[in-house]
């Protein structure tokens, strides 16, 4: 699958969509839609990686930009 999803993101031989291993139709069918769906370890592997790719050029810092989704959860992943 393309960059724009998460690793996890797979589709099985009928076409259905699981990220991190999660069903997106269970999902769906738990939470409702519309539905934003993360895989944490995707998110801390991506921060990670980012974080360990401006510190090579000298950045001191890296900054969230929360404009593009913020919640208590996926802040402290990103800190972390």
């Amino acid at each position: 699958m393309s960059n724009v999803w998460p690793l996890s993101a797979t589709r099985d031989s009928d076409g259905v969509l699981s990220i991190g291993g999660v069903d997106v139709r269970d999902a769906a069918a738990t939470f409702g839609t519309p539905l934003f769906l993360l895989d944490e370890a995707d998110v801390r592997s991506r921060a990670r990686a980012y974080r360990e790719a401006a510190e090579r050029v000298g950045a001191r810092k890296v900054y969230y930009a929360a404009k593009a989704f913020l919640s208590t959860a996926v802040a402290r992943w990103v800190h972390e």
